[in-house]
């Protein structure tokens, strides 16, 4: 068989694109290790080695990730981290994730950004960044239980709101009233089990509800599941509270 010029070039710079996505893929699945073994070590230092310095997410830059990251470890301890990867470009990664910790378990969507560097690839966006988003939803209303405020759990709350009969304005207005003196409510969140699909969530969680009145402490356990939706950067809550 004889090649023309042509024909040579055109297998050429088959072979050479072919030899490209090797290499991309090759070099976006050793992120995916590091990114693995780092949250298995706790080790936010090299997690924040591997991020650029114009990193920017739904929740900020990389003085929010950091702090994240931080919490994370220290509420939910080593994180098991697995991602299957079933998209692969040159300057981002996409599939789905699962993340395990103590009294941790996330299934859902990922999306890495990354920009080139001299020794590889560095992360501009999408560092777990649907759960740190969840998570910081949940955290507000945790505080808002404990400081009977309507107003700090009122920018969580979605204008979908449906729960039973409740809507969000008569959930808020709930939220608004004060205990009687010297009650003081919280609760400690036991275990959370997190499942997002595109822009929905379902948050599974066990609670242990406190209620102190003076000397004397109540305690009881709960389950809820709590329904969100994503509108915009903000995880919104869109029903599940009692």
């Amino acid at each position: 068989m004889t090649f023309t010029p042509a024909a040579y070039l055109c297998s050429l710079l088959g072979v050479i694109c072919l030899s490209c996505q090797a290499t991309a893929t090759n070099a976006s699945q050793t992120l995916i290790d590091e990114l693995a073994q780092a949250c298995a070590d706790q080790d936010t230092g090299r997690l924040m080695g591997m991020v650029d310095h114009q990193y920017y997410d739904d929740l900020g830059g990389p003085g929010r990730l950091e702090s994240d990251l931080r919490q994370l470890f220290t509420v939910y301890g080593r994180l098991g981290l697995e991602l299957q990867a079933l998209d692969t470009a040159p300057d981002r990664i996409s599939g789905q994730a699962r993340i395990r910790g103590k009294g941790l378990e996330y299934q859902g969507p990922f999306v890495l950004e990354m920009s080139a560097v001299a020794n590889g690839f560095a992360l501009r966006a999408g560092l777990l960044t649907e759960l740190r988003g969840i998570l910081d939803t949940l955290r507000e209303r945790r505080l808002a239980v404990e400081e009977n405020s309507s107003r700090r759990l009122e920018r969580m709350v979605s204008a979908d709101y449906r729960s039973k009969q409740e809507d969000r304005t008569s959930l808020l207005a709930k939220a608004d009233q004060k205990l009687p003196r010297g009650q003081v409510q919280g609760f400690i969140v036991e275990t959370v089990d997190i499942r997002v699909e595109n822009d929905k969530a379902e948050v599974h969680q066990t609670l242990l509800w406190i209620l102190r009145d003076g000397s004397k402490k109540s305690e009881q356990k709960r389950q809820e599941v709590v329904r969100m939706q994503k509108e915009g950067s903000l995880w919104r809550i869109t029903g599940g509270l009692g």
